[in-house]
């Protein structure tokens, strides 16, 4: 038996590691879970610590993976998941049974075993709710179109994952027998965690109204909720996630949301770290043929991700470009296969070989989407034209005739806005209300259509392909508003836009305060970030009340912005 004081070093020494892999990781603008996995797979394979993994690290990872779930449970209220939509809905479903299917065939195929094919093949439909959420907020897309409908799906996959759980716990701890009496168990879990849901909130919002909680009394009141629930579901043979995550959910109706998720985020980070770690030490067998087979597995399983699921939005008449972005960005598998692998493996319903197969194809589909992430736009271009642009456009909202008559050859010194997103469309309305002459370019078919119907003059499709700034008539625009978020395509739009129109006078935003001297050097005039607009209003509303001279206000605001790179 390991006492505390001997796991003080060990631990030091792993979370010393996994400091210098987080390090390293953002050097090389890599996921940061990935060099925790391989970190523990050296150090697994290095240093012989089965007992102290089975003994201590074991527990500490699995409350990782729970308050991970309590976590997507607190950022996933009910109201959100109904706010993204019937299609994000649509999208989710067909892509889960889509990819479910083709994953399915592929591993019956080699396997020969119907319920391990079943599991699995649900397990690695799951993408990486972590991963692609950190990298679209990075990149300022989490709000746009593609990216609303990535976390919607993600979300719905969250939910699935919960389900998927429930029911194989149940499954395994009914010793493998019969599938009906686990699956009439887990249905009666599911109403009765239902229940327990809604009668919850309805409590917790008197208890809170009651209760006036400060922060210290909060984080007491919220650990204690999660740690009962976590007896008591243990207690009914529920699995702990699930109650992580029911927890979540129902302190996610709370106005002190945000604050329970701050309170709990950093313990859950360093939990998360120990708990891939954990992972990585199950890799104990590295043969060249396990590699060589693991890698193409999981190629085969992304290419099969991405065809469905680009397949499915595209016929649902999204843009192209709409459908490769999504299908691209949730190609990887996701971190809760892993919990789904572990009970699997603990279980003996994988062999170890299968087991560290399987965990190795996971890890091989997260380094690889992270390998070719910064390579997306030149796929995106390679594609199109080899494959993309002989597809037939289903639903598509104008044909590339009605886009040649949108636009009156007439058009002088108009504004062109490429997006009309949250941004564009609030420029646009402006411009519209003042009668100033604007085309908008847009790849939301029924943004477009009630445009259209408006009166308004409008271009179906990618703002960053040459005809459609040509279709708008660019050379004699005036001005060219760019609410797009992604600066490549930024870039694209910019230098076709000046090779059209030299004079033309290019407005955008940049979240990224790196990019923006580039932006500037492609020549374009007016360059907002939102971050710093924002601050630039709260400062002035501030030193209004605090009744400084306008001069001195303009001054001060001025100076800001030299020393942001926004005014010289």
């Amino acid at each position: 038996m390991i006492g505390w004081t001997e796991t003080f070093l060990p631990l030091s020494f792993i979370l010393f590691l996994a400091l210098c892999g987080a390090y390293l990781s953002k050097k090389l603008n890599k996921p940061t879970l990935l060099s925790f996995i391989l970190l523990g797979v050296i150090v697994s394979n290095v240093v012989k610590t089965p007992l102290l993994t089975q003994q201590f690290l074991q527990p500490l990872a699995t409350l990782g993976v729970v308050l991970l779930l309590f976590t997507v449970g607190l950022e996933s209220p009910l109201y959100a998941i109904i706010r993204k939509g019937a299609n994000v809905y649509k999208i989710a479903a067909l892509q889960m049974a889509g990819t479910s299917l083709g994953i399915f065939v592929f591993i019956v195929v080699l396997f020969h075993n119907l319920f391990l094919a079943l599991v699995l093949s649900v397990t690695l439909a799951l993408s990486s709710t972590a991963i692609v959420g950190k990298m679209l907020n990075e990149q300022g897309e989490g709000t746009s179109r593609t990216g609303s409908t990535t976390l919607g799906i993600l979300i719905i996959q969250d939910l699935v994952s919960v389900l998927v759980i429930t029911v194989l716990t149940a499954f395994i701890s009914n010793g493998g027998g019969s599938i009906t009496t686990p699956i009439i168990n887990s249905g009666i879990s599911i109403l009765v965690l239902g229940v327990v849901y809604f009668v919850s909130i309805v409590a917790m919002d008197k208890l809170f109204v009651l209760s006036h909680f400060n922060r210290e009394e909060l984080a007491l009141f919220t650990f204690a909720l999660l740690f009962f629930s976590l007896w008591l579901f243990t207690r009914l043979s529920i699995p702990e996630t699930t109650a992580g995550f029911l927890v979540g959910a129902i302190l996610a109706h709370r106005i002190e949301q945000h604050e329970i998720f701050s309170q709990v985020r950093v313990f859950r980070d360093i939990l998360l770290v120990l708990f891939f770690f954990f992972l990585g030490t199950y890799i104990t067998i590295i043969t060249l043929p396990l590699l060589v087979f693991s890698f193409l597995f999981a190629v085969v399983i992304m290419l099969i991700k991405f065809t469905v699921l680009s397949g499915i939005i595209f016929f649902m008449g999204y843009h192209k470009k709409t459908a490769f972005w999504v299908s691209f960005d949730l190609m990887q598998v996701g971190e809760f296969s892993f919990v789904i692998l572990s009970l699997l493996g603990t279980s003996a319903w994988l062999k170890p070989y299968e087991y560290q197969f399987f965990l190795m194809v996971v890890i091989w589909s997260l380094l690889i989407f992270s390998l070719l992430y910064q390579y997306k736009h030149r796929l995106y271009d390679l594609i199109d034209k080899k494959l993309l642009k002989f597809l037939p456009s289903p639903g598509m909202a104008v044909t590339e005739q009605e886009n040649l008559k949108s636009v009156s050859p007439e058009a002088i010194d108009h504004i062109i806005i490429c997006g009309y997103g949250r941004v564009g469309a609030y420029v646009g309305h402006g411009l519209l209300l003042s009668n100033i002459p604007v085309v908008v370019i847009d790849t939301n078919k029924e943004t477009v259509h009630k445009l259209k119907e408006k009166g308004v003059k409008v271009l179906y499709g990618d703002a960053t392909e040459p005809d459609l700034l040509s279709y708008a008539q660019a050379e004699r625009a005036q001005f060219l508003i760019i609410a797009l978020p992604d600066p490549i395509e930024q870039e694209k739009i910019i230098l076709t836009a000046k090779h059209l129109n030299p004079k033309i006078r290019i407005i955008t935003r940049s979240h990224l305060t790196s990019h923006m001297r580039h932006l500037k050097a492609l020549g374009v005039e007016y360059l907002f970030q939102p971050e710093f607009e924002a601050a630039v209003t709260i400062l002035k509303s501030l030193l209004k009340i605090y009744k400084r001279d306008k001069d001195e206000i303009k001054k001060h605001i001025h100076y800001l912005k030299i020393e942001h790179g926004m005014a010289s």
